[in-house]
């Protein structure tokens, strides 16, 4: 991730300086939580969470905690594996 005073930008690393606007990420609350900078990343602003460049939909913002194994998280509902729900 990069930001500027607007925008929030995430390259996926498969091309390492093709970086793309997170569209509604806010510059000014964003701040990294944790994950695996070669295969994905777990971040938060004031009204979402997201893995990578994806909006996680549906998470509890205020439960939502990333497990020492990097690519795993949950929250009060669920638990999430590279960003999705684990069923």
């Amino acid at each position: 991730y990069i930001k500027d005073k607007n925008h929030i930008f995430f390259s996926d690393y498969s091309y390492q300086y093709d970086y793309k606007i997170i569209e509604g990420a806010d510059p000014i609350t964003f701040e990294l939580l944790g994950g695996n900078p070669w295969m994905g990343t777990y971040a938060r602003d004031s009204n979402s969470i997201y893995f990578g460049s994806k909006r996680i939909d549906g998470v509890d913002r205020e439960s939502f905690v990333v497990s020492s194994e990097s690519l795993r998280a949950k929250d009060k509902n669920h638990s999430y594996y590279f960003g999705g729900i684990e069923k």
